[in-house]
């Protein structure tokens, strides 16, 4: 009988434990970035850019600087600068890329937050879109559009239990 109280009592702590961890949503994690340094456009040509070799240079640093966040989930444009600025990404870390349309951002955050296995997500998109998925993202109006030769901002966004924390790194 001794052994009994102890037991009840340890197993229904343990109940309790288990219903907290398994009622608590998990953490996604969303890194939003911009596609590396395009081409020069030249006058009259209508056709969409290529990243530079700046760009391509960048497009590696950007594999080690997003290293320590892991992402296992990775979204592009279809404009051949986001893909080339992934590719070396989803080479190394074999991730598929999942393509949505940078003019309805409202879908992929959708996307973004039905995410059940995958939770942490790498975003590439452009310099009119990344900070409007961070705001989305926030439920604010905190950044505003940078510079049209800012290439190398990261968003970095954490959504846990309804709250949203970020931070701007740069690379």
């Amino acid at each position: 009988m001794k052994y009994i109280v102890p037991l009840f009592v340890g197993l229904l702590l343990f109940g309790f434990a288990i219903g907290d961890c398994l009622g608590q949503k998990r953490e996604i994690i969303v890194i939003i970035f911009r596609h590396a340094d395009k081409e020069l456009a030249v006058e009259g040509d209508e056709s969409d850019p290529d990243i530079s070799v700046e760009g391509q240079k960048r497009a590696v640093r950007l594999v080690k600087v997003l290293e320590k966040y892991k992402p296992a989930r990775l979204f592009s444009t279809r404009y051949p600068r986001t893909i080339q600025t992934v590719t070396p990404l989803s080479r190394i870390k074999n991730l598929p890329m999942e393509f949505y349309e940078p003019g309805d951002m409202n879908a992929l955050v959708e996307k973004i937050l039905a995410s059940e296995n995958q939770r942490r997500i790498a975003v590439v998109g452009h310099n009119s879109t990344t900070f409007q998925l961070a705001n989305l993202l926030l439920k604010d109006s905190k950044y505003t559009m940078p510079d049209d030769a800012d290439y190398g901002k990261i968003w970095i966004l954490r959504l846990k239990n309804g709250k949203v924390t970020d931070k701007v790194v740069s690379y």
